[in-house]
């Protein structure tokens, strides 16, 4: 995979036409260059009605390049892994209590050897700023228990304990100043699940759950305080949610299901850049956030012609800060901060997409769908004059299924954003205030798939 990074723009480039690319885009060529080649085998192993085992062996290969304002960075990824899963069933389909209990280990490890080089306007120029090996190893034993009491119950039950080893070799540097060093995350984390199939017209759910995060190879390989070595501020990200809900149907005509949840994180890992280290981006844990809201999806058939769908996302998703904390602008004039109660960046707090289609004959279909999405911030500091607006995009397709003796086919014709609205697609916390990545205008596309 080959991609041409065109950053993103800034507001006064999108006010004043989209399609300006950023600054940086032309002088330094920044692109992203991968090459991965993944082998990987599984087995199913029925010992008998009560004893399985399940295996999984992979093995990847990944060279990948990226090329941004400041340098190149190069890294060639080997990571190979295995997982084993033994299930045990107790009881018979027929009896009115069952249990299935599975044990099992994840076991992966990686070597990362990479290397960055100054980027002066699109050429690498021939200095090491880093050289070093990165070999990480991660296990993770867990235990699953699904106990079905009657037709009606249903509970699940999982423990999982990680415990992820990071260690990075200097291959540039052998002195006292080497950057080599390792760092060690670990947790164990639980979730227990409750379904009571009541109705067929409402079946209800609840889950509480708990999540763990460790600084990914990208976060914790950029040291802000020095050019290779390991970022040793970052630490795990923690949260723990619940959701409960329904879902049902009824007389294969209408079909919903409804969501409510709330999640709760710490640490969370955020971007900023430091005046000395060019536009380099380093990772920190920002403030705990807050985060509840509502999902539904709805179909219904009201004749055998027509089919209507509806998606509708409710987020409400601020943070739950003790103290101010700053955003680092590379222009430090600019004085912004995250404050408790601020809304999380490209979090609209309304989401809907509708979707209408009729089959006017067995083989010619037509549709048309609207995606909506409600006003967001491009980061914590909430500053309307900054902020995403809301846009509506009209979508419509017509499909045609051909048949020619045993071939058949289907011929398609698609177009998005009829109205050609203006819009942000993606906005994102930038320190340099290029936050907005804007979406197309009209588009056409056309179709041929054909069955042998």
């Amino acid at each position: 995979m080959y991609h041409e990074n065109p950053e993103g723009i800034n507001l006064a480039y999108y006010q004043r036409d989209p399609k300006l690319p950023n600054d940086d885009a032309i002088p330094f060529n920044e692109y992203l260059e991968t090459e991965r080649i993944t082998h990987g085998a599984r087995g199913h192993f029925a010992l008998s009605d009560q004893h399985e085992v399940d295996v999984m062996v992979f093995l990847k290969r990944t060279n990948f390049t990226e090329a941004n304002n400041h340098m190149f960075n190069h890294r060639t990824i080997l990571t190979p892994g295995v997982s084993a899963e033994y299930d045990y069933s107790m009881g018979e389909p027929t009896d009115n209590v069952r249990n299935r209990i599975a044990v099992g280990v994840d076991l992966q490890w990686q070597t990362v050897d990479q290397h960055e080089s100054p980027n002066a306007h699109a050429v690498e120029v021939d200095t090491l700023l880093s050289k070093e090996r990165i070999n990480q190893q991660g296990v993770g034993p867990f235990l699953v228990d699904k106990l079905s009491i009657g037709k009606d119950w249903s509970i699940v039950g999982s423990l999982r304990y990680d415990n992820i080893h990071n260690e990075l070799s200097d291959l540039l540097i052998t002195d006292s100043s080497s950057a080599s060093g390792a760092r060690d995350f670990s947790k164990a984390t639980g979730r227990i699940g409750v379904t009571y199939s009541w109705l067929p017209e409402a079946n209800l759910f609840a889950n509480w759950g708990q999540g763990f995060l460790p600084p990914a190879t990208e976060e914790l390989a950029l040291n802000p305080n020095a050019y290779g070595g390991f970022n040793t501020h970052l630490v795990s990200a923690t949260s723990q949610g619940f959701e409960a809900g329904a879902r049902g149907s009824f007389m294969h005509k209408a079909l919903y299901d409804l969501t409510l949840f709330f999640l709760k994180t710490d640490n969370d890992f955020d971007r900023y850049r430091l005046p000395d280290r060019g536009q380099t981006t380093f990772y920190r844990n920002s403030v705990s956030t807050r985060r509840f809201g509502a999902e539904f999806y709805g179909r219904y058939a009201p004749l055998h012609d027509l089919d209507i769908q509806l998606a509708y996302t409710y987020s409400n998703f601020k943070y739950a800060a003790n103290s101010q904390d700053r955003i680092v602008m590379d222009d430090t004039s600019i004085v912004k901060y995250i404050k408790s109660g601020n809304w999380l960046p490209n979090s609209p707090q309304h989401q809907i997409y509708v979707d209408v289609q009729y089959e006017i004959t067995p083989r010619f279909t037509v549709g048309v769908s609207i995606d909506a999405l409600s006003k967001a911030f491009i980061d914590g500091a909430n500053i309307d004059a900054e902020a995403v607006e809301a846009y509506a995009l009209i979508n419509a397709r017509v499909v045609y299924k051909l048949q020619m003796g045993t071939i058949l086919g289907e011929l398609s014709l698609s177009a998005r954003n009829i109205g050609n609205t203006k819009y942000v697609a993606f906005s994102e916390p930038d320190p340099g205030g290029n936050a907005y990545q804007p979406g197309a205008g009209r588009e056409f596309f056309g179709g041929l798939r054909i069955k042998l």
